[in-house]
């Protein structure tokens, strides 16, 4: 029984988690236009549209640039996941 308890509190917690950004896909009344996961995509949008005019800004200059490159990276990397 320690498995499946060790399973269960795994899940529980990361259904927590999922409430907390919106996407809890388990719940019986899920929509895809809830607040919370619209809040979170505007967010990334608007990360992506400051960084993207942060590397406009800073492309004559090689260490912002490669810094602003790296944050995108970054960026991208985390919503992938």
């Amino acid at each position: 029984m320690k498995l499946l308890d060790t399973y269960n509190y795994l899940v529980a917690r990361q259904r927590k988690i999922l409430v907390l950004i919106g996407v809890d896909v388990y719940q019986p009344n899920y929509t895809f236009f809830n607040p919370l996961l619209i809040i979170m995509v505007s967010n990334a949008f608007i990360y992506y549209i400051v960084n993207a005019y942060s590397m406009f800004v800073f492309a004559d200059e090689i260490v912002p640039f490669a810094y602003c490159l790296v944050t995108y990276g970054i960026g991208i990397q985390v919503n992938l996941e």
